[in-house]
């Protein structure tokens, strides 16, 4: 959770930059406050409000990576669509 980060240097302590050189899936929220240092190769993930008790989400891939691992969210999602 970036929310309380104010200045580029209070980035140094979160440790991200060690989790974003491994080949690692993390989940950063507030991450639009990581400006440049967002790795090109992402998925943003935005979930809207639609009711009481429903919720939509949206995926949308940045680079080659983030597509491939949307792609795999499809399918996984699918096949658990399609089990009784």
């Amino acid at each position: 959770d970036l929310y309380r980060i104010e200045i580029p240097e209070e980035m140094e302590d979160t440790g991200l930059d060690d989790v974003f050189r491994n080949d690692v899936v993390a989940a950063v929220e507030w991450a639009d406050r990581l400006g440049d240092d967002l790795p090109e190769s992402h998925i943003k993930i935005q979930i809207e409000i639609n009711g009481l008790e429903s919720r939509k989400i949206h995926f949308s891939a940045y680079g080659q990576d983030g597509a491939n691992l949307i792609k795999i969210i499809e399918a996984d999602s699918l096949k658990n669509s399609e089990s009784p």
